[in-house]
Order: C-alpha cells, then sequence, then structure tokens
C-alpha cells in the first residue's frame, strides 16, 4: 500500500479518478484541496484540479491552478512532455473563456512546442492571430 506523504500523489489521484469517473466533482476538488494542502508543489495535483475547475467552468480558478502547474513543473520536469502540453493548452482554453487572449496565444505556442503535431491548438492559435473571436463549445 502506497504511504501518503508529500512526494507521492498516487493515492490522492486514483481517490480523484474515481470521484471523477462517478462525477463527483465537489468532492473531486475538496480531495484536491487536501492534497495541495500537503504538497503545494505538485504540478499533477494543480493540473488535475485545474481540470475539475474547467469542467466546473469555474475558469478563474482552473487558469490558476494550470499556471501554477506549468511555473512548479519548469524547475523540475516531473509531468511528462504530453502532461505539461495538456496543462499548457487548457490554461490557454480557460484564459480564451476570461478574454486574456494574449497570453492564450502565448500558451498556445508552448503547448505547439512540446506538441507540435496538436492540431486544435495550431487552430486557435491561427483564428487569435488573426483576430477572430473565438467560441469554446461545451
Amino acid at each position: 500500500m502506497s504511504k501518503v506523504v508529500p512526494e507521492n500523489d498516487s493515492p490522492y489521484a486514483r481517490i480523484v479518478d474515481l470521484q471523477l469517473q462517478l462525477k463527483q466533482y465537489a468532492e473531486a476538488e475538496r480531495t484536491l484541496q487536501s492534497a495541495l494542502a500537503i504538497n503545494d508543489t505538485s504540478p499533477f495535483l494543480h493540473a488535475k484540479l485545474g481540470l475539475v475547475n474547467f469542467w466546473e467552468r469555474d475558469f478563474n480558478d482552473a487558469a490558476r491552478h494550470f499556471q501554477r502547474a506549468v511555473e512548479v513543473n519548469q524547475g523540475g520536469h516531473l509531468l511528462p512532455a504530453s502532461d505539461f502540453s495538456k496543462a499548457y493548452y487548457h490554461l490557454a482554453l480557460s484564459e480564451i473563456q476570461l478574454g486574456v487572449v494574449q497570453s492564450a496565444k502565448l500558451n498556445l505556442v508552448e503547448v505547439l512546442r512540446y506538441q507540435p503535431q496538436h492540431a486544435e491548438a495550431g487552430r486557435l492559435l491561427a483564428l487569435l492571430k488573426k483576430g477572430v473571436p473565438v467560441q469554446l463549445q461545451f
């Protein structure tokens, strides 16, 4: 059995994944907040909480947690490149929803740096560069 210590996020991840499968978003958010109270430097926990906030359409908190995931990951490269790219992508989507277009463009560039084949990031970046208003569909 895994010990729940700051450097071991997997027990929280398992619980949160089950809560998300059951669409228990509020419970998942509480679990992640508890985990972050123990380990605020986990890019994984911040990215996961950012996703929960995003699904709940709380784009301010989503952007804050995705930004934190990106910041704490840059020094240690704890997230794999694909997950790091996803954090940047969802940060950009959150910023698009908040109307923070310049920052969204920069974050889409980062997505493409890590995943050059990411077609949707490329499409969104092209639209934003042309000044086309982007509406995300949920």
